[in-house]
């Protein structure tokens, strides 16, 4: 059942989406080991973009709209609500350890961006950077960090901010822990 509602999904999205994404269309390529690859839809990947957004939201209203339609779709949603919210689970992307502490980007179910977490010695768990208010001057709330190096004493982290997924431009700080 769920793989006929998922292809029956992807089916329709892809007739429905025909005309309207040749508006983000566009010549990007990007170039790896000499290689030239194409990526003409790049500028979806800026969630911040105000069109992008509202391109976005037509798109999830309109498969919204088709998959309540299906027959079955409330008791299958019901039930897939139901263990997400039974679940509590936490996506763990990067550990480091320093000294005596240990260092996570993480996120909990429901959070958009990963954020940068520090543990004592006993498991207290410590907020040490929201990337998404740190770097909201930005203008993307697609704001992620995908890995950081701290110095041996905890007092200097060097990481990169990833904005909009554009992986090939991210932001490199280093940035002294007591201050900000």
């Amino acid at each position: 059942m769920i793989r006929l509602l998922t292809t029956c999904l992807c089916f329709i999205c892809y007739v429905s989406n025909a005309q309207s994404i040749k508006d983000f269309r566009s010549d990007y390529k990007d170039t790896f080991y000499n290689v030239v690859v194409p990526d003409p839809y790049r500028s979806l990947e800026d969630t911040g973009n105000l069109k992008v957004k509202a391109w976005m939201k037509q798109e999830s209203d309109k498969a919204k709209s088709t998959l309540k339609s299906l027959p079955g779709y409330n008791q299958l949603y019901d039930q897939y609500k139901r263990s997400v919210e039974n679940s509590k689970f936490e996506d763990i992307r990067f550990i480091n350890r320093v000294n005596n502490e240990w260092y996570a980007i993480k996120s909990y179910p429901f959070q958009n961006n990963p954020m940068l977490y520090r543990y004592d010695k006993t498991g207290k768990e410590t907020l040490v950077m929201d990337p998404e208010k740190e770097y909201s001057h930005l203008g993307s709330t697609n704001i992620s960090i995908p890995y950081f190096i701290a110095s041996p004493h905890n007092r200097f982290f060097y990481y990169l901010v990833v904005v909009g997924g554009n992986e090939s431009q991210p932001v490199q700080v280093l940035d002294d822990i007591n201050t900000g």
